[in-house]
């Protein structure tokens, strides 16, 4: 079977189709081949390979380099925050030396999605940021109510749809919200808690004068919206608190007498009890008018 096999196999290569296209192959004594083709093709595997081997020292290079802060603001950040962080169309306020930013990067915050980027990546950011040498806890409550509040409860404390009207608010109330954050009942996420590194004490005490410097409502509407909507609802019946407010006459008592003490993590038992100087008896009247009429 074997002799019959090696003499179809010498009939093949004497009658193989057009053999002198093929070049000679000539086998050197230590095995290797002089076959032009091939020996090409090895050179050019090589070359491939080199290719390969130095595009891929190319890219470990560029992967190891530390990550590029200012380059990855620009991609991720600046759409919302403005070019360099001083303020954009979505965040009007800067957040240059605003720290740590990490966890809002990671997991998100309000209306702003997680964004996609790895640990040393946030950190790179956080760098940029804090190469503009601002001290966010130099500034004035002014200054840091626009950085920090203006986006969610608009620039004069008035509201928007990712946060409630905070003009006048009562003092002690809006300060332990401040330091302690808030459920978002009602908008697009909670109020995040600020511990004194970010807005110190002065500051937050400039900003309630800053709330409270507002111009003054004085129709029964806004006078309710502002005093006692963020709780009741827009119709005094319908909000976070789930309850009602009391019938005409009976606000007056409610009002002064408030409830719930300084129970202000309470939705629904806690009411800062209000003095003739920050909600007089004709306010109270004219929010008690508006709400009979709706």
């Amino acid at each position: 079977m074997r002799k019959y096999a090696a003499v179809f196999a010498l009939f093949l290569a004497a009658c193989g189709s057009d053999a002198t296209s093929e070049e000679p192959i000539t086998i050197n004594n230590n095995g290797t081949s002089n076959n032009a083709a091939t020996n090409n093709a090895a050179t050019n595997n090589a070359a491939t390979n080199n290719a390969a081997t130095n595009n891929a020292t190319t890219n470990n290079t560029t992967n190891n380099a530390p990550p590029d802060g200012a380059e990855l603001f620009r991609i991720y950040c600046s759409v919302c925050h403005g070019a360099e962080g001083v303020g954009g169309t979505v965040w009007p306020g800067s957040i240059q030396g605003y720290e740590p930013i990490h966890d809002i990067v990671k997991n998100g915050r309000g209306t702003m999605a997680p964004v996609a980027v790895t640990d040393a990546e946030s950190d790179a950011i956080q760098e940029y940021l804090n190469s503009f040498g601002v001290d966010v806890t130099a500034l004035s409550g002014v200054e840091t109510y626009a950085n920090q509040c203006a986006s969610c409860h608009g620039p004069e404390g008035q509201g928007t749809d990712k946060g409630p009207i905070i003009q006048f608010t009562f003092p002690a109330y809006g300060k332990w919200v401040t330091r302690n954050g808030r459920e978002g009942i009602g908008y697009p996420g909670p109020m995040t808690a600020y511990p004194t590194t970010r807005v110190t004490d002065v500051q937050l005490d400039e900003i309630v004068d800053f709330l409270h410097a507002q111009t003054r409502p004085t129709s029964g509407q806004d006078l309710h919206d502002t005093f006692c909507g963020n709780c009741h609802g827009v119709d005094g019946a319908n909000g976070p608190a789930a309850s009602s407010l009391g019938g005409f006459g009976s606000s007056l008592s409610d009002v002064r007498r408030g409830h719930g003490g300084t129970n202000y993590g309470s939705r629904r038992n806690y009411m800062p009890a209000w003095s003739t100087t920050e909600l007089t008896n004709s306010e109270v009247i004219a929010i008690d008018v508006y709400r009979t009429g709706i």
